[in-house]
């Protein structure tokens, strides 16, 4: 990291699965000494690769503390999965209540998140409020905290339903396209459905089409729903390395924070 960094300083930096506490703290530590002042640090895109889509712990609960309470602090952008967006609120409301991160048992919040126990997301509404309370609790200056929702497929009249729950002042966005702040327009979701039978008239009649909804919380409190037609495949290993890493090579582009996310759908989608 100190010979990459010294000779070809970068615009933007992204993390992907970090295996270990050591590697963590090893990131921290360089990052630190590189960086001795923080404003002068480069926008790091974190993808906190913790949890399997089959719901399994992939890292040892030191390194899941590590990264929480270490890293995490060190973000301009997260990118966690829906699964694990409650464990890091697991963790970062236990490390509030303790004046000593150490004393947080990790270990108990992951048998608790993998046991299914204590406040789980269900909806836009529960996303958008995870995201709100995890940017709240870290309290980082400029931070994007972007909660994916590929493990939540929904329906077009759930969709809709959720959409009509959500507080106004969200800003819907479909293939790049905004409809403003309004979501109550339920005429919306009707023009994504019929665009996509349009687009997918192969697909059988029996088959319900589902949508996902990638909520991003913005560091000025907005917040914008990013709409999306699920697509079935079996082969989406690396779609959030691919997700995060766009984020990241468009913000050393200069670019907006909705042009580089719409970026990295349109990447990961093959649209």
């Amino acid at each position: 990291m100190e010979s990459v960094l010294s000779d070809l300083p970068p615009k933007a930096m992204k993390t992907g699965m970090l295996a270990s506490s050591s590697i963590i703290r090893a990131v921290i530590e360089q990052l630190r000494y590189t960086y001795p002042e923080s404003e002068r640090m480069p926008p790091i895109v974190i993808d906190p690769v913790m949890i399997s889509t089959s719901n399994h712990t992939l890292l040892p609960s030191d390194a899941i503390g590590e990264l929480c309470f270490g890293l995490l602090p060190l973000a301009r952008v997260i990118t966690p999965n829906i699964q694990e967006t409650e464990l890091l609120l697991r963790c970062l409301r236990a490390g509030k209540a303790n004046q000593h991160h150490s004393d947080v048992k990790v270990g108990e919040l992951v048998k608790e998140q993998e046991a299914g126990q204590g406040d789980r997301i269900q909806s836009i509404q529960h996303m958008i409020s995870a995201g709100q309370e995890i940017a709240d609790i870290l309290q980082a200056e400029h931070l994007t905290v972007l909660v994916k929702g590929g493990h939540l497929p929904m329906s077009k009249e759930a969709l809709k339903s959720s959409l009509r729950d959500v507080a106004k002042g969200a800003e819907v966005v479909w293939k790049g396209e905004s409809n403003g702040a309004d979501v109550e327009q339920e005429g919306f979701v009707e023009v994504l459905h019929a665009y996509r039978s349009q687009a997918t008239h192969q697909r059988s009649n029996s088959e319900e089409e589902k949508y996902v909804v990638d909520v991003m919380v913005e560091a000025d409190s907005r917040i914008k729903l990013f709409v999306a037609p699920a697509i079935k495949s079996a082969s989406t290993h690396g779609t959030g390395c691919t997700l995060s890493a766009a984020i990241a090579s468009n913000i050393a582009l200069g670019k907006s924070s909705m042009s580089r996310q719409v970026a990295g759908k349109t990447i990961c989608s093959g649209c």
